[in-house]
């Protein structure tokens, strides 16, 4: 429960780090393994609670889990697109937040 309540803190700590970190290369490259490491986790989190919450349908959790997952990687890639044609790369990172 408390990886669960602290993931989005730490993943918007990181995403304000890529902000900060944007145009030295050294520091951005840090900041994005942190943010795959965290990636990772979030997945790892949400498979568990989405398996554990209907143990008998393990296909259907497995295939909701993935759905949701794409759908999220679509609506998320349209809301960046129109930050990055809106206010510029850099600023790509607003709606990382907000989502």
């Amino acid at each position: 429960m408390k990886t669960a309540t602290l993931f989005p803190i730490a993943l918007g700590i990181v995403l304000l780090l890529s902000f900060l970190t944007g145009k030295s290369t050294g520091p951005m490259l840090i900041t994005i393994m942190l943010w795959g490491i965290l990636f990772a986790i979030g997945n790892n989190v949400g498979q568990y609670w989405i398996t554990s919450s209907a143990p008998e349908a393990p296909d259907f959790t497995n295939g909701l889990f993935l759905s949701c997952g794409n759908l999220g990687i679509t609506i998320g890639t349209a809301v960046g697109g129109l930050f990055i044609s809106g206010m510029g790369a850099q600023y790509v990172v607003l709606g990382g937040i907000g989502l």
